[in-house]
């Protein structure tokens, strides 16, 4: 019977309907291999080792044996389906026997370095996450899974041992060793790290303190042209006002003409006073009958009068 959509109870009314059990939609756990597992390999085998027993094992590329145990996640997504096809006692066993041949055939084409490394989630190093054999085994395996009403929700390597005894030490080292160098390209990617920091600190502090530098030379050089550009307009504003001052003195010359005059007979005194003048006898008399001879004679004149006053 299909579980109701609207959650409503279902209820069976048929004499004749045999009834077997619940299956769980809800999402289940189990560690493979399983108990019954276990159990069968013991029968087979009756002096089987502890490994044997509690691993599933599978040989590498170079022929070395590697014992695993795997969790298996999954949720039963069409009842229907899975329970037409496995069986509601086939589904467990099914989901064991797929996973383990999906293990198995990933392992038999890698070598044991690369299903050790692949298999620990470590980053290469270029911090490009490797493409592993646990990504790998769980994409097919959900896959396989999904054509039987059954979605899987997570895979993982929970074991992984070498049966080997003396190989597994040699490996043991071999990742000792290279913890250690991977702990050192660490230290030194980080020291790296923090000197290209140091180092960009100093360029963006001299870089301001360049550009301080310049805007204040900018700012001096900009004060001195609009002090300029001010002189200027002031030189500018008062040639204005003094050709102004002319041409109005042009104009008042122009309608008071006894101005003009007046203004002439101060530059001609201002010259008699610095001016020597030599008359020759014979040319006395027509001298101070002139028109210049009479305004100097007018002068002495009343220069004559402001000293004896």
């Amino acid at each position: 019977i299909k579980p109701p959509q609207d959650s409503r109870p279902v209820i069976i009314n048929s004499s004749t309907h045999n009834f077997e059990g619940f299956i769980s939609t809800s999402l289940q756990t189990y560690l493979f291999p399983s108990e019954d597992t276990k159990l069968q390999t013991f029968k087979d085998n009756p002096k089987a080792s502890a490994d044997e027993k509690n691993l599933k094992i599978f040989q590498t590329r170079d022929s070395l044996r590697i014992g695993v145990v795997l969790v298996v996640a999954f949720r039963i997504s069409d009842p229907e389906v899975a329970i037409t096809k496995l069986g509601k006692d086939g589904i467990l066993p099914h989901i064991e026997n797929i996973a383990f041949a999906d293990m198995g055939k990933a392992i038999q084409f890698s070598t044991v370095s690369e299903v050790l490394f692949t298999s620990s989630n470590k980053p290469t190093a270029d911090n490009i996450p490797a493409v592993n054999i646990q990504d790998l085994v769980k994409k097919n395996l959900a896959k396989d899974l999904e054509d039987y009403g059954i979605e899987l929700a997570r895979m993982n390597i929970e074991t992984m041992k070498v049966l080997d005894e003396e190989i597994a030490k040699k490996l043991a080292g071999q990742s000792v060793t290279s913890a250690e160098f991977t702990t050192k390209q660490a230290t030194l990617m980080k020291e790296y790290d923090i000197k290209t920091t140091e180092a960009k600190l100093r360029a963006e502090t001299e870089n301001i303190a360049v550009q301080q530098k310049n805007q204040a030379h900018i700012a001096e050089a900009q004060a001195r042209l609009e002090s300029a550009r001010r002189e200027a307009e002031s030189l500018l504003v008062q040639a204005d006002a003094k050709r102004k001052a002319e041409e109005m003195k042009g104009e008042l010359y122009v309608k008071y003409p006894q101005l003009f005059e007046l203004e002439m007979a101060k530059i001609k005194a201002e010259m008699f006073k610095q001016a020597t003048v030599y008359v020759t006898p014979q040319d006395m008399n027509s001298f101070f009958n002139s028109p210049v001879g009479i305004s100097m004679f007018n002068f002495l004149k009343t220069n004559e009068k402001q000293n004896g006053s």
